[in-house]
């Protein structure tokens, strides 16, 4: 005889728990059967998206007003800016660029 597969969905419902007894009922009386069986997990409510991007939202700003934090607290002196418009920082760029065209 043939090896008969069945694949049932299961969740949480009644109509699940009496599909899984009228197939553990036809399965019972053949040795050439096989189930599998698959959880369906419900959608998560709208609501939790919302509170995941509000707390990435927070985190940014958290972030960001750190960072801010952070550069004034050393400083807007003018010879750190004068460090990008130095042959030094055309030199590093220069040495960037070569190293990844190669």
């Amino acid at each position: 005889m043939k090896n008969t597969k069945l694949l049932v969905v299961v969740d949480e419902s009644h109509a699940t728990k009496r599909a899984l007894e009228y197939v553990a009922q036809v399965a019972s009386r053949r040795r050439d059967f096989r189930i599998c069986l698959a959880h369906a997990l419900p959608s998560p409510p709208p609501e939790s998206a919302r509170s995941l991007h509000f707390l990435a939202l927070c985190t940014f700003i958290v972030f960001f007003i750190g960072h801010v934090t952070i550069v004034a607290l050393h400083g807007f002196a003018a010879t750190k800016l004068n460090t990008f418009a130095s042959k030094n920082w055309e030199i590093n760029l220069s040495m960037i660029f070569l190293i990844e065209s190669i």
